[in-house]
C-alpha cells in the first residue's frame, strides 16, 4: 500500500539540492570550490509542497511555488523521509524559515 501526506497549515515540504561544494582533479586530489564557512551556511532546496495558509498572512500571492529553489535558514524545520527507498532527503520548514528565492540571472 502506498503511504501518502499532505503538508498542513503554514508549513513547506522542501526536497534538498545536492551541491557539489568540492571537486577532485584528474589525479584524485580535492579541490575546494567554496570556503569552508560559506560551505557550512549553504542551505538550499526545491519546494515540493505547500500549505493551505502558508505565506497567507503576510502576502496576498505566495512569493514562491512549488518547483522553485530556495534557501532557507540552517537549522530549521524537521527532517522527513517520504519515501524509504530513495535517498532524497526532504525537510519540513515554516514559511518564515524560507530566506530568498533562487533565480536565473542573465
Amino acid at each position: 500500500m502506498k503511504k501518502h501526506g499532505k503538508i498542513l497549515f503554514n508549513r513547506v515540504l522542501l526536497k534538498l539540492d545536492h551541491v557539489e561544494l568540492e571537486q577532485k582533479s584528474p589525479t584524485g586530489i580535492i579541490l575546494p570550490k567554496l570556503d569552508e564557512r560559506l560551505k557550512e551556511a549553504i542551505e538550499h532546496a526545491t519546494v515540493v509542497s505547500m500549505g493551505a495558509s502558508a505565506f497567507k498572512g503576510t502576502y496576498e500571492k505566495p512569493p514562491i511555488k512549488v518547483g522553485d529553489r530556495v534557501c532557507y535558514k540552517r537549522y530549521a524545520g524537521n527532517k522527513a523521509n517520504v519515501d524509504e527507498k530513495d535517498n532524497t532527503q526532504y525537510r519540513v520548514v515554516e514559511d518564515e524559515d524560507i530566506l530568498f528565492k533562487l533565480e536565473e540571472v542573465e
